[in-house]
């Protein structure tokens, strides 16, 4: 298995490394329909034969984006098609053939459809140089860290922390993965947009990453060395910065990792994996 790098800009001080393997990176964006009636280019030449004649047929969308709708169905129109957008109503009103109003009408029931649960597992590691017996680990990031030991020098890894997350299309959800004395957290949100049974993805938009600064930002106290001082400190609310945001097209049952560290000489190095498969 291969992996590309690239730089990742982050709010906080210092350049972070970023690896992806096994997925494709970042989704192209997604534009809304507006209002209007929009036409497709003039044919070049005269249509051979009999015009047929136009029809119009309104559909009312009531599980998808209705601009997502309308892009759906632009290749299916033909050359005199038209179709006129009404986001608030959530209608779509299509002028066009009897042939080409059949397409149209099969390709909104295939996908004005409720929508469907996702879940999503995510990981965190941190992965070190130094020699040692490793953690013991699971099958599934086992086979990550493995493939990953092998074209990167952080081959001894343990985990921090893991999270499972189950949510239908159009869901956005936050969750803190920390180790166990809550130092070091990071807040992932994480954005179910839509499963694309045709490509073969689960779009996620957004995904995001913040880190907890609050250490780094507040000056210690007298006495800050005390049991007392350090429960306090953990006590504090968190002061999120973000480190990373993107879009991603997941391939379902294949993990997608991002590894992050201050540069490629650096001793360790965070690894982020993310899964997501289709829950029935």
């Amino acid at each position: 298995m291969r992996s590309r790098g690239f730089p990742l800009a982050a709010a906080a001080a210092g350049a972070l490394l970023l690896v992806l393997t096994g997925q494709q990176g970042a989704a192209a964006p997604v534009k809304e329909g507006q209002s209007g009636s929009v036409a497709q280019p003039a044919p070049a030449g005269p249509p051979a034969g009999p015009v047929a004649a136009l029809r119009a047929r309104s559909f009312t969308i009531r599980y998808r984006n209705p601009g997502d709708v309308a892009q759906l169905i632009q290749p299916a129109l033909s050359e005199r098609g038209s179709y006129t957008l009404q986001p608030a109503l959530h209608t779509l009103i299509v002028q066009d053939t009897e042939e080409a109003l059949a397409r149209v009408t099969d390709l909104i029931r295939s996908f004005d459809v409720p929508p469907r649960n996702v879940g999503v597992t995510i990981n965190l590691l941190l992965c070190s140089q130094e020699p040692g017996g490793q953690q013991s680990l699971s099958k599934e990031v086992r086979g990550i860290t493995d493939v990953l030991a092998d074209i990167t020098k952080w081959k001894n890894c343990k985990r921090i922390d893991s999270v499972s997350i189950t949510g239908s299309e159009g869901a956005v959800t936050s969750r803190t993965l920390a180790g166990e004395d809550r130092s070091g957290a990071y807040s992932i949100e994480l954005g179910i947009q839509s499963v694309d049974d045709e490509h073969g993805v689960i779009r996620i938009d957004p995904f995001t990453v913040r880190k907890d600064v609050h250490a780094e930002t507040t000056p210690p106290k007298l006495g800050s060395g005390s049991a007392s001082s350090a429960k306090r400190a953990e006590q504090q609310p968190p002061i999120w910065r973000q480190v990373y945001s993107t879009k991603l097209n997941l391939q379902p049952n294949l993990a997608l990792t991002l590894v992050a560290a201050r540069s490629e000489k650096s001793e360790k190095a965070l690894f982020l994996t993310i899964r997501a498969k289709v829950v029935d």
